[in-house]
């Protein structure tokens, strides 16, 4: 990591088990971002746990231990590069370790902190305007430390001061410690003290036991010494830099205290010092992680201590009318539910969750695999029901009024017809639904023909072909249908207009098409600014090649469900499951409203992992497990809010109203490219305030809600992360996060004679929804 500007600073995370090291001519600072340390400085030791932050002077001795796991976020700023910008003598003295902080100080720990932290993200991003950020927070941590930290570091003066009681002698003292590479004289003390300088002079070798001159010399020696043994600086800097008027004042004082020139010293003692460092670095055991991973340690950080990156703030304006002369209708696709195989609607937890999502998101289709799975028995007999577990499945699901979504694969279709002896399973399944619902109820249903491992045009049209006949002989009026499309990849785009062409000539036109469209599974060659957008448009331009495939033909397009489908994420577990995407959900369902009949999600993301058996952090779905619901489930419950008729739209703004109440929906759409990693991703996050002005309303009072869905309201992520990380959640933790895991509503009531104002400060795909409601 470049650490060329600015030169006065090195920061590092550090993984740490031991560490034994000197403090040179630089400040040290310490952050314990994770674990418990115990560290000794200069013989005192200290207890650090998480959050705490400590201070290690210029030439102090330090030992830090620690267990696997703790996290330092290590800083040190040298006294050399400060001096540049100050242009005189720094000499960093500060009484700071929230160790031994009383509660009064915990705001100011706080400040220091989040200074700290944002200062890391600065070094470790690097984004444009680095040189600058960098010092706005060095400069304001200086600040900090200098305001509210300024004093000697719990204690003592180089020479004992203990035994003197004379407030005024006590005040040069620590002038002299802390000034003593700076000209002092004792005349300038006489004059600030506002006393003669023979009867200051005779205070003050009564209360210190020797002059001022031997004083100050004294304190300058012991400050120089540590420099002289751990660092290689010319004996003429090393006299300048603590204060000496000359190299030769310097030698003479050194010789009378310690009966050896400078050099001398340096020669009998270095070799001593030397060998003890190389023992101390022998016992180190420490990692500097690297930036990718600093990055990724650091928004776990931030996240737990509810910082937000403020840097990148975008404004927008937007000015509205209410009027609906030139409104059109809102297309609300219907929503369907993916659960993977039939037999899961017989789990208790899925059948609550089920149960949930239709009354509270009014979910129409229940897509799964095929029908329920049987126990087979060795002697039918008339007194057993012959299909117990689906009279089960479907009791349940036409009781919650859902109309099942029936996948049948291409080589079980094939391979039910494969024997003329035996009975075709599924027409026999389905004449038996007929008979137990009625026509009329599965006149409703779909069934849906998929090709997963099938890959050759002629088996996949034949399996239609078969399906198709034998449904439509049992009732005309059964809706069959195909997954046509999963990818615009060149051998599949040919299968689909195979299809096409043999549906139109066949005179089999399907009721129904299915689309997946994951942009994470497609392999494309571009690259830079052109991939990013083709991602971003994935949905529609799938759906767009599916209509020209039909116009092609001549046919008209069928009904369009996309049922599997996902945004735009970046790779990696920790992103993927971090991710809020809120607001990426919302601009998709906007865009694609008009031009499909229905829009598929998961159940929870067990269901797909069960299925797939691979972790599927990033679906779309919308549970987690049990009632702990993700984000999905908010989004959905603000779009089904949006009123029937939208008097306005735009990328980041939808108004519309329904009877007299208007609603208006902003967000805050962030994509990420895929190929992004942690770091990346902290470098796109960008805050938008837009700025409302809705003019045209009637002079009446109102109601206006607000309910603001982002990362801290309704997002599992960072709540789970406060928690500590937990890979298990209890009852108790399930329970709280139930509670806690929803958007913010506030409520107020306004007067309004013509316009109203509003302003939103989102975050990364936040979204906020505004219900404007006349009152009488």
């Amino acid at each position: 990591m470049s650490n060329e500007w600015p030169s006065s600073i090195q920061l590092s995370l550090v993984q740490l088990k031991t560490m034994n090291k000197q403090a040179l001519d630089e400040l040290i600072i310490l952050l314990i971002l994770r674990g418990r340390v115990h560290i000794q400085i200069s013989g005192k030791t200290y207890q650090l746990k998480a959050d705490d932050v400590v201070m290690i002077h210029p030439y102090e001795n330090f030992t830090l231990r620690s267990d696997n796991g703790t996290l330092i976020l290590k800083l040190m700023i040298t006294r050399a590069g400060v001096e540049q910008y100050l242009k005189c003598p720094w000499n960093p003295r500060f009484s700071c370790n929230s160790a031994i902080a009383n509660e009064g100080e915990q705001d100011t720990y706080r400040m220091l902190r989040e200074t700290l932290t944002y200062l890391m993200l600065a070094y470790y991003r690097q984004h444009e305007g680095f040189p600058f950020e960098m010092g706005k927070y060095l400069f304001e941590l200086l600040s900090i430390l200098t305001t509210h930290f300024q004093g000697e570091d719990q204690g003592e003066s180089m020479i004992q001061a203990n035994g003197v009681h004379n407030k005024r002698i006590l005040r040069i003292l620590h002038v002299i410690d802390q000034d003593y590479r700076s000209p002092l004289s004792l005349e300038q003390f006489a004059r600030q003290e506002y006393i003669s300088l023979y009867h200051l002079s005779r205070q003050f070798k009564k209360n210190v036991g020797m002059t001022f001159t031997q004083y100050v010399n004294e304190v300058r020696l012991k400050k120089a010494v540590p420099e002289l043994l751990h660092t290689e600086h010319p004996i003429l800097k090393i006299a300048m830099n603590n204060g000496f008027a000359n190299v030769k004042t310097f030698n003479k004082c050194f010789k009378d205290h310690y009966g050896m020139t400078p050099s001398e010293f340096r020669s009998e003692r270095g070799k001593e010092v030397s060998a003890q460092e190389s023992l101390q670095a022998a016992h180190s055991s420490y990692e500097v992680i690297n930036p990718s991973a600093a990055l990724e340690e650091l928004s776990k950080y931030m996240v737990k201590k509810d910082l937000n990156d403020h840097s990148n703030v975008i404004r927008k304006k937007v000015e509205l009318m209410v009027e609906t002369e030139h409104s059109t209708v809102l297309a609300t696709p219907r929503k369907i539910i993916n659960i993977g195989q039939a037999s899961e609607v017989l789990d208790q937890e899925v059948q609550s969750q089920l149960q949930c999502v239709y009354q509270e998101l009014e979910f129409h289709y229940i897509r799964m695999i095929g029908f329920g799975i049987e126990h087979e028995l060795k002697e039918k007999s008339n007194m057993l029901i012959e299909w117990p577990n689906n009279n089960r499945i479907f009791d349940f699901i036409v009781a919650n009024k859902m109309m099942p979504m029936i996948q049948l694969k291409v080589e079980e279709v094939m391979a039910s017809q494969s024997s003329k002896l035996k009975k075709d399973p599924i027409l026999d399944m389905v004449c038996y639904l007929i008979d137990r619902y009625g026509r009329a109820e599965l006149e409703t249903w779909c069934f849906e023909l998929v090709s997963e491992s099938v890959k050759d045009s002629k088996s996949i049209q034949l399996a239609y072909e078969r399906l198709y006949d034998q449904l439509k002989m049992v009732h005309p009026r059964l809706q069959v249908g195909l997954q046509i499309l999963s990818s615009l990849d060149p051998e599949e785009t040919e299968r689909f207009q195979s299809f096409v062409d043999y549906a139109k000539s066949s005179q089999r036109e399907p009721d129904f098409v299915t689309l997946t469209a994951d942009p994470s599974e497609e392999k494309d060659s571009r690259d830079g600014e052109n991939l990013f957008q083709y991602y971003r448009k994935y949905q529609k331009n799938l759906l767009q090649h599916v209509k020209q495939g039909f116009e092609k033909a001549g046919l008209e397009q069928p009904r369009c469900f996309i049922t599997e489908w996902n945004t735009l994420v970046g790779q990696g577990d920790v992103l993927s499951g971090s991710f809020f995407r809120a607001a990426l959900i919302i601009e998709i369902l906007t865009d694609l409203s008009s031009e499909i009949q229905g829009i598929g999600f998961w159940l929870n993301i067990k269901l797909k992992e069960k299925l797939t058996r691979v972790r599927q952090d990033s679906c779309l779905s919308v549970f987690l497990y049990e009632k702990l619901k993700r984000p999905l489930f908010f989004v959905l419950q603000m779009f089904d809010r949006l009123g029937s008729k939208v008097l306005h739209i735009e990328e980041g703004c939808v108004l519309t109203l329904e009877g007299e109440e208007w609603h208006l929906l902003v967000y805050n759409a962030c994509y990420m490219d895929p190929l992004y990693s942690i770091d990346d991703f902290l470098t796109q996050v960008r805050n938008k305030r837009i700025d409302i002005y809705l003019s045209g309303l009637p002079a009446r009072n109102y109601q206006l809600k607000q309910y603001l869905l982002d990362k801290d309201h309704g997002g599992i992520y960072h709540e789970w992360i406060r928690l500590g990380a937990p890979k298990e959640l209890d009852a108790e933790m399930l329970r709280y996060l139930e509670s806690k895991i929803l958007p913010e509503v506030q409520m107020e009531r306004r007067f309004l004679l013509d316009e109203l104002n509003l302003h939103a400060s989102l975050t990364m795909n936040a979204c906020k929804l505004y219900v404007i409601q006349p009152l009488l």
